[in-house]
């Protein structure tokens, strides 16, 4: 069956597609004006750069005034701007601010102060196939406010750990002829810029003052300077979504045009789990002996354990039939509530003198946070002797948790220790034990012995462990205690180079401790900084674009890097270390109090991009590898920002009142055309290299969208009740008063826009008709992002307007909306009730959106593999893995053909039923709700219960699957295919792997006799006939 499934997938983007004809040429031509509001003595561009041809031919570009521009407006040298584009064939045009107050010098005499450019944009291609489309800007006159330029430092697409403090920055200036168009006195009006905080949860769809969302103390802003935001950790929720927005204006009076912002989308890391080691005896006598859970929040390390709930679980390797000891142990009965270590709820366990027999009893404990969050799980298997002797055990050592040690400092120390105040429980007689250094690659291999010595005081022993020696980075360790009756057994271990452990467990040889994994890590050597275009630019014009490189590591592939920036200082002659304290923030050095400003935080990306504030800085660059190490360098020359500054107020009017002679137009060749730009002068938005980077990555994406625009357009022309316009749908609503809705005008100054659907108006009963899966007809719902075009067949642009309209409405008379949306905008998202649909952005994760939705969803991993994330859609059969990071409204599963089938599973019901209605390639339709329904059934039919990651005492090891459907065995970069070692034989359970010069493994499922599914497995070495010893792993 699963080889069948990966054959269907690989089919499914063929489904529905003519075999024979091959579609003819089209043209989509698009155009954007930005700003699409502006003021007269600012600059504007008409972009037609993202048109398409739909083999990637060039086009040609045909400019002129659209019906919507004034004749008046239409002045000799706006007309030749659009007839010299037409003439060279260019993509976009720039509008200088000379020109565009030149047109606009009469805007003053108007009562609004306000004209609409439009312009017409014909594409043709070379067989004359040609489509046309509009844009238009609103020009605000010179008596309304100029506005300054704000831009953000750093990065605006943050993910930030729970435990982690945000940090946001802006710079501001003037916009350029701000001065100019300002109707008041410069000099004590304009250059005093406000800059002010918003802030909006995703479950929210209006936008507050961050002062008035510091009323619950975590979003409490503890900056001292207006342009920045700084919040302490812990102040969201893990796995939430936040938006900020930084509003810049010279003051706050009422204006035209939409204020200046820039918009900061903050996405929180879910809660990570927490780690717990059991510690306590391996080898166990007649006598008492203690297990204790250590337990390490990441988040709060120094949780204290009363933080913590434990759940212990025994079970004893028996015979089938045979009695399990560990039921009749009173921890498990009556007892079991008790946290003081005579029940199962505590951090500890203790088990009295003779409660279980001699034998293998496995321990197991769960652990989670009181106040909420994912589980942890940890094991201990202990065997119990008949005999009396005092258990040892393991004092934990100070790298348990973290698993990793500095390379330059060797082999660390560990001990063990044992209770001698008993007297029946004393030292075995005639006992000798030594540590030993283990490597576990593929197979544990005994690696060197180190010197034990033996300290006896206040009743206990120890044993130490020596310290010190070579280690191997990136190689992982562990230190084991073993015991003998026999000195020369011990001395034995090592007669052979580097012995299987497995193969010293004999002859009376056993592991009395063991200690927690480790591996020796060294911090990333070298790094290199270069600054593109160079070490000189512009504030707020000129974009870095910073690389780090010719780093060294293990594991090169896994760094990340974060950027900073900080105010420049000549180094010492010499200095290696730069004095910043990264973790201390009341230390005088800590990076924030030296000026320090973050750029990127940690990311894979070795690049980032800034702009930067007038002054000198230095670039800093950290390089985090995978187990946590930093290195830190700097740049070796200051980044110089010079100030950007505006024309003086006399040269400015001296050009003539509202217009600044002398500059010319701007324009900007098509990369279509093949015009070489040679001297023409490249300004503004549409000439920054940020943009040209950017147009460059996204062009390929955008063409493939615009053309599923257009098959959506060619193939479903109405969709539900609503008509397409471009990249819209457009739809009529007949609503009775009370509407019950909440307006807003739209950022763009366009149209009027809905914010929200209240309850109780006829608004929210007409959605919930709509939205019924038995609805008789199916009409489009009144979704918050929908904007209204016309009430009453009258055009608003503002609430007001709207208001006015239906307040003139006779009693009894029913309000006629014509209300369009956005291709791309919000998507409803309905999952089973009690859950309430919820309306999403189509970037958001599909796990924030269920937990907006109120609809309950277990996660029992992060990868999918378990199955219990697992919705469908019944509309397209898509498999949506909701643990899984690119899971989100707007995309299908089955449009990610390359994506590993363990985490993306396509279209697998539509195709197996034969449905006919699902359409590959198109992204998910905005005009019909997203319904979600758990499908565990699905899940059963096609997972292995063979596929995840196992963890077994001495390491971990994968078992995947190619796209042919053969599953692979995967430990420590040795992998091999797993097949059944002998398919004659229906009770041989065993899959076999070959791993070449490392030997063999097999797999089986064996019974659970604890919380999970376990895994056994067998290692023979190559040219060994004898299997080894069963490991038994469990899944997590």
């Amino acid at each position: 069956m699963p080889a069948l499934l990966v054959s269907l997938l690989s089919l499914l983007p063929w489904l529905g597609q003519s075999q024979s004809n091959v579609p003819a040429p089209f043209v989509v031509a698009s155009l954007e004006a930005i700003p699409s509001t502006t003021q007269a003595c600012s600059e504007l561009i008409f972009s037609g750069s993202k048109s398409t041809e739909s083999r990637g031919e060039p086009l040609q570009y045909f400019w002129g005034f659209g019906p919507g521009t004034p004749s008046w407006f239409r002045i000799p040298l706006l007309a030749g701007i659009l007839e010299e584009a037409t003439a060279q064939s260019m993509s976009t045009i720039v509008i200088s601010p000379a020109i565009l107050s030149k047109a606009g010098s009469a805007l003053g005499d108007l009562r609004e102060g306000e004209v609409r450019l439009e312009v017409r944009l014909t594409v043709r291609n070379d067989l004359g196939n040609s489509t046309e489309t509009v844009a238009s800007a609103s020009i605000i006159g010179l008596t309304s406010q100029a506005e300054p330029a704000v831009s953000a430092i750093g990065a605006t697409e943050i993910t930030l750990p729970h435990s982690d403090a945000l940090h946001l920055a802006v710079s501001t200036r003037e916009a350029p002829f701000a001065l100019q168009c300002a109707d008041r006195n410069p000099g004590t009006s304009a250059g005093r810029t406000n800059v002010t905080w918003h802030y909006r949860s995703s479950n929210q769809l209006s936008w507050q003052s961050l002062d008035a969302s510091s009323a619950n103390g975590l979003l409490r802003d503890l900056a001292k300077d207006p342009n920045k935001v700084h919040l302490a950790p812990l102040a969201f929720q893990p796995g939430t979504f936040h938006l900020f927005r930084a509003v810049a204006a010279f003051d706050m009076r009422p204006t035209l045009a939409p204020r200046p912002h820039v918009m900061f989308r903050v996405a929180v890391e879910p809660l990570p789990q927490v780690k717990v080691y059991i510690i306590g005896p391996r080898l166990a006598s007649q006598c008492d002996f203690e297990l204790e859970a250590e337990v390490w929040d990441p988040v709060r390390p120094t949780a204290p354990k009363e933080d913590f709930q434990f759940s212990w679980i025994c079970s004893s390797v028996v015979q089938v039939g045979e009695r399990d000891a560990c039921a009749q142990l009173p921890q498990f009965g009556a007892d079991f509530p008790k946290t003081d270590g005579t029940g199962g709820r505590g951090s500890k366990i203790r088990v009295a003198s003779g409660q279980l027999p001699a034998g293998m009893h496995r321990f197991s404990v769960i652990v989670r946070r009181v106040s909420g969050g994912p589980e942890s799980i940890a094991r201990k298997a202990v065997q119990v002797n008949s005999s009396f002797f005092a258990p040892l055990r393991l004092q934990f050592p100070s790298y348990g948790y973290s698993g990793i040690v500095q390379l330059p400092d060797g082999v660390p120390q560990v001990s063990a220790f044992m209770d001698l105040s008993s007297v029946q429980c004393s030292t075995p007689t005639g006992v000798q034990w030594r540590w030993f250094l283990v490597e576990d690659r593929l197979t544990a291999v005994v690696e060197r012995a180190l010197s034990t010595t033996y300290n006896a005081s206040d009743g206990l022993l120890h044993l130490w462990s020596g310290s010190g020696g070579q280690l191997t980075a990136g190689v992982p360790y562990f230190h084991v205690l073993l015991q003998s009756e026999s000195q020369e057994m011990l001395d034995q271990v090592l007669a052979e180079n580097r012995p299987a452990l497995d193969s010293v467990l004999q002859n009376g040889v056993a592991i009395a401790a063991q200690s927690p994994m480790f591996v020796a890590d060294q911090a990333p050597l070298g790094g290199l900084i270069s600054v593109m275009p160079g070490f000189r630019g512009l504030s707020l014009r000129t974009t870095f674009r910073i690389n780090t490189s010719q780093w060294q590591d293990e594991d090169l592939l896994g760094l990340e890097y974060e950027f900073l920036t900080f105010p420049f200082q000549a180094p010492e002659d010499g200095a290696q270390d730069l004095g910043i304290d990264w973790e201390d923030p009341d230390s005088d050095s800590f990076w924030m109090k030296l000026g320090g400003l973050m750029s990127q935080p940690f990311d894979r990306s070795p690049q980032a991009f800034l702009q930067a504030p007038p002054g000198s800085h230095s670039i800093v660059v950290r390089a985090r590898d995978v187990r946590g190490s930093i290195s830190v360098i700097s740049s070796s020359m200051p980044l110089a920002v010079d100030a950007e500054h505006n024309f003086s107020v006399p040269d400015a009017t001296a050009a003539g009142p509202g217009c600044l002679s002398g500059l010319g137009t701007t324009w900007i060749g098509s990369r279509h055309t093949g015009v070489q730009n040679g001297d023409v002068r490249m300004v503004g938005l549409a000439a920054s290299k940020k943009a040209a980077i950017e147009e460059a990555e996204k062009t390929l994406e955008e063409f493939k969208e615009m053309k599923k625009d257009y098959e959506k357009m060619r193939t479903r022309p109405q969709p539900r009740n609503g008509k397409r316009v471009g990249n819209e749908v457009w739809f009529d609503v007949k609503l009775s008063p009370p509407l019950g809705l909440a307006l807003d005008t739209s950022v763009d100054g366009e149209a009027v826009g809905v914010s929200e659907v209240v309850e109780g108006g006829s608004a929210f009963e007409y959605n919930k008709n709509c939205l019924r899966q038995d609805a008789e007809e199916k009409r489009i719902w009144i979704q918050p992002g929908d904007r209204v075009l016309m009430v009453n067949g009258v055009k608003t642009k503002t609430t007001e307007e709207v208001v006015g309209v239906v307040s003139k409405m006779k009693e009894g008379e029913k309000v006629v909306l014509k209300l369009s949306r956005q291709a791309r905008g919000p998507i409803q998202v309905v999952f089973p009730e009690p859950a309430d649909p919820v309306v999403v952005r189509g970037s958001t994760k599909l796990v924030d959106a269920a937990r907006a939705a109120g609809h309950e969803v277990i996660y029992r991993c992060e990868d999918g593999l378990c199955g219990s994330c697992w919705h469908v859609s019944e509309l397209t059969g898509d498999i949506y893995q909701l643990c899984i990071e690119t899971s989100t409204a707007a995309s299908l599963p089955s449009k990610a053909a390359s994506a590993d089938f363990g985490e993306q599973i396509g279209g697998v019901v539509s195709a197996l039923s034969g449905n006919n209605q699902w359409k590959p390639g198109e992204s998910w339709d905005n005009t019909e709700p997203l319904r979600l329904r758990p499908c565990p059934e699905i899940y059963e039919k096609f997972m292995n219960p063979h596929l995840g990651k196992w963890q077994y005492n001495a390491g971990s090891y994968k078992v995947t699957r190619d796209d042919e459907d053969r599953l692979i065995y995967v430990e420590n970069n040795v992998e091999g295919f797993l097949e059944p070692e002998d398919d004659d034989d229906p009770t041989n359970r065993w899959l076999k792997a070959d791993l070449a010069e490392h030997g063999e493994i097999r797999i089986r499922l064996s019974k659970s006799l604890g919380i999970s599914i376990d895994m056994e497995s067998q290692y023979k070495p190559q040219g060994s006939d004898e299997w080894g010893e069963i490991r038994t792993a469990f899944k997590y």
